[in-house]
């Protein structure tokens, strides 16, 4: 966190300091803040924006913000599908009490990743900054 805040102070138009102390402040919890600094590094990067939006879902998922979380997820599947997307969709529609859809998505996920068969196997592959709110969403549908 220090050295982020200082090569932020040393230059804050720098998008890849920015990037930085947002992720910094991830790890701190204190999503709110980061928003901010992950948002501003994108702006003030409109060419490079796409490598600092790959992890954008994490960050909503952080905050329990599911509708950017899902706009994120969709945006980010939209330019290269991977299996991870249909996890974390199934786990969203779930907070957004849409079990229709979580199952649809949950069901791609199992079929896409075999080898994570328990939701204690998910755990294990579940991104720590967002785990809690991805295993609350799973376990209602996971063996249903």
């Amino acid at each position: 966190m220090k050295y982020a805040r200082e090569a932020l102070d040393l230059n804050p138009s720098h998008d890849g300091s920015n990037n930085d102390y947002g992720w910094a402040l991830c790890n701190d919890k204190r999503f709110e803040e980061a928003e901010y600094y992950l948002l501003r590094a994108m702006e003030m990067n409109p060419i490079g924006r796409k490598g600092y939006e790959g992890l954008m879902p994490f960050l909503y998922m952080a905050m329990a913000n599911s509708n950017k979380s899902l706009e994120w997820c969709n945006i980010l599947y939209d330019r290269g599908s991977h299996s991870r997307y249909n996890g974390w969709r199934a786990a969203i529609y779930v907070h957004l009490r849409d079990f229709e859809n979580a199952r649809i998505f949950l069901t791609k996920f199992r079929e896409e990743r075999p080898e994570v068969k328990t939701i204690e196997d998910y755990k294990k592959v579940a991104p720590s900054i967002c785990k809690d709110y991805l295993i609350e969403g799973l376990s209602p549908i996971w063996d249903h």
